[in-house]
Order: structure tokens, then sequence, then C-alpha cells
């Protein structure tokens, strides 16, 4: 999880919203549950009272932040999440600011490609050169010589 009663809320700590949605979207894709503390679908930053009565605001501030939630949200219903064999991390120990993991099931493998900094990059990834499926934005990202570009958070259907 991202957030929850004991620490700040995770838009007070990351302003910026591309940030905030590659961090989001790692947070869904690692294996288990998907986990939203009330509020952080709708960029909430002020913390709730566990103790006393405190309603919390859902007036949707940002309607493109709050689609990619419920993006990821039907992603994480996908057999793959329910099927999960193994779950890893690609290193890459000369790549700052950048994950990338793979859910491998049953019915074939995901890829989590995830950029921490706040500028759209060039990343070497381990998949082999062609075009995949981003079922995020379900729109389809190309893979040259071993290099993504990315800005958004990517999850990708491998074959």
């Amino acid at each position: 999880f991202l957030e929850n009663h004991d620490i700040d809320r995770i838009h007070k700590l990351v302003p910026n919203i591309l940030m905030l949605k590659h961090l989001t979207a790692w947070s869904f894709f690692q294996n288990g549950i998907g986990f939203l503390y009330a509020g952080q679908e709708t960029l909430e930053k002020k913390l709730p009272s566990l103790f006393d009565k405190d309603t919390i605001d859902l007036t949707i501030k940002d309607k493109d932040f709050y689609q990619f939630i419920t993006r990821l949200i039907a992603i994480k219903k996908l057999p793959y999440f329910a099927e999960v064999r193994r779950f890893s991390i690609n290193e890459h120990p000369l790549q700052a600011h950048f994950i990338e993991a793979t859910l491998f099931t049953p019915s074939g493998k995901l890829h989590g490609i995830f950029n921490l900094s706040k500028d759209r990059r060039d990343v070497y990834v381990q998949l082999a050169d062609g075009a995949y499926l981003d079922l995020i934005t379900q729109k389809e990202v190309t893979v040259s010589n071993g290099i993504l570009s990315i800005e958004e958070p990517l999850i990708l259907k491998v074959q």
C-alpha cells in the first residue's frame, strides 16, 4: 500500500501526478491485493482522524487520475493476478529510478514498467523487440533494440 492511517497521504508526499501514477500502478502490479485507502482515488491530501468522526472528501478532483485508478482495479481483477506462480523484479543496476517486474502465470506473463523519475525516458528492458499491448491505455508500445520509451506506467501483456 502507499498510504494508511499511520502515514501522510501519498498525494501530499508526492504531488507530481505522473510519479504518483507510477507508484500507484507499481503498488497494484505487485503480487497480492490492491489496496486503496479511502480518498486516495480522489487525491485527498488530508489524513482523516482514526479516533474521531472525520468524513473524507470523495469529490473527484482529477477525472483522469480517477479513471486511471478504475483501470488499475479492472486490471487487478484479471485472472493473471489470481494465478500468479512467480513474481520477479528485474534488476537494472545502471538505470536509477526505474522498476521492471514480471508476473508469471499459466495464462501468460504480465510485464510492469515503472519510471520513478519525473521525465519521459528511454530504458533498457528485458523484453524481446516487438509490439506489446499496454493494459492500462489499451495501446500498443514498441520495444526496439531492447529499448522502450516510457512516460506513463506500463503493464504489458506478454505472450
